[in-house]
């Protein structure tokens, strides 16, 4: 499985956006995974490009990042975006406008061919052993069989509809989403999801065969991850609660409201801090003076100075609170779990696969309210020693299983195993 380093590609156009990731030392997590002679070369297949840190919150980009620390050689094949894709959107905005018919240009089938065309010239030049293909679902589904395709997601068009009550799949768009997720699924050799909720999606509503399923759980999209030292500080003042998120009412941003409310009717000295949106006029509760809320706008983690910000906000703050309605997966919880922070959210969606109930935090039922969370926060802190105990059940979580390099550790493996396994089955 020897892979050749992709630094150019004579005669290609747009040769320029097939580069090749080197190892990054980030400091996701104490150690260094060994590097084995048989490791894989990857060829990364995304829609952005890998290298923007802003892409799926930054997801794609630690992805390629780890797996470049454990394997050396990931090609990044990316952005995949067929040319012809900006007349297509032009023509179906005009079609939007006049039948109100939301509709995502990357799923029509002029789309999906382009992108397989588009691949296939790539890999003939990077000439990788599997082609990794994060938020690809529809990128894969035109590609022919041959190089191994892994396709990963964290969740699918069939859980999507009428969960995100935004979301395109929400609508008409539903039934083309579905189609072209059923074909990605039949197309992949492998599935790596982060939760079991979608993973068993993937098998219930598409027929996937289970040994090709795996749940390998996403890391922290964090560039300098604190110390364990510095995230397990002793904090001081007042209850510091976080919420971050850039959607009010999906994230739950009324029910923390409520949860500080709640707090500080039982006597507890409560402060909460709000990142990525700002309260809609109105919810404030009585018993919330002003003074207990601090509203930070959207903070860009791939501004520097803005990340230091955040960071900030993480190491200050005793418990994230973030009941959401709804919730794919959840990044945020293993943010929180690094620098030593427990997490009270609803139990709906992936949250479950991004944290752990009981060691780095507590789920509660979905339709849960204010003084319910209040409730289960003021038993924590009634137990001697209960917030500490759990701050470092976080920052154990994060470094045992919410991490890059953990993923990108089991990722490789499940490559590794699924070429010999091809390998072997060769005449």
């Amino acid at each position: 499985m020897a892979g050749s380093g992709v630094t150019s590609c004579p005669g290609m156009k747009g040769c320029r956006e097939l580069g090749q990731f080197r190892p990054v030392t980030t400091g996701q997590t104490p150690g260094a995974f060994p590097r084995n002679r048989g490791d894989p070369h990857i060829g990364m297949v995304t829609a952005q490009d890998s290298h923007d840190v802003r892409v799926w919150s930054g997801t794609t980009y630690h992805m390629a990042q780890a797996l470049a620390r454990q394997v050396g050689e990931v090609s990044n094949l990316g952005p995949v975006e067929w040319r012809g894709l900006r007349a297509v959107h032009r023509i179906l905005r005009v079609q939007q406008a006049v039948t109100g018919w939301r509709f995502q240009p990357a799923l029509s089938p002029l789309a999906v061919r382009g992108n397989a065309a588009r691949i296939a010239r790539r890999q003939r030049v990077a000439r990788a052993d599997i082609l990794f293909a994060p938020a690809g679902g529809a990128l894969i589904p035109g590609l022919r069989h041959g190089v191994p395709v892994a396709y990963s997601s964290d969740a699918t068009a069939r859980l999507l509809h009428g969960y995100y009550d935004s979301h395109p799949y929400a609508g008409r768009g539903f039934a083309r989403a579905n189609a072209l997720e059923g074909r990605a699924i039949r197309r992949a050799d492998l599935l790596i999801y982060p939760s079991e909720w979608a993973a068993q999606s993937a098998i219930t509503h598409y027929g996937a065969d289970p040994v090709k399923v795996h749940v390998v759980p996403y890391g922290a999209n964090l560039a300098r991850v604190p110390s364990r030292a510095a995230a397990l500080r002793a904090r001081g003042g007042d209850l510091r609660l976080l919420f971050v998120g850039a959607d009010w009412h999906r994230k739950g941003g009324d029910v923390v409201v409520a949860t500080l409310a709640a707090l500080r009717a039982r006597g507890i000295a409560a402060q909460l801090d709000v990142v990525g949106c700002a309260p809609p006029e109105g919810v404030l509760l009585s018993g919330v003076p002003l003074s207990c809320l601090h509203v930070h706008p959207f903070l860009d983690k791939s501004d520097p100075a803005q990340a230091r910000q955040l960071e900030a906000l993480y190491l200050n703050a005793d418990i994230l609170v973030q009941p959401s309605r709804a919730e794919c997966y959840g990044i945020v919880f293993a943010e929180a779990a690094a620098h030593g922070v427990p997490s009270f959210a609803s139990r709906t969606g992936g949250i479950s696969g991004a944290m752990t109930d009981g060691k780095s935090g507590f789920l509660l039922p979905r339709d849960a309210d204010g003084p319910a969370y209040a409730g289960r926060i003021a038993a924590l802190l009634a137990e001697p020693g209960g917030l500490s105990v759990m701050r470092r059940s976080a920052r154990d979580e994060y470094e045992a299983r919410f991490n890059w390099d953990h993923w990108a550790a089991r990722v490789v493996t499940i490559f590794r195993h699924h070429l010999e396994k091809e390998g072997d089955a060769s005449p």
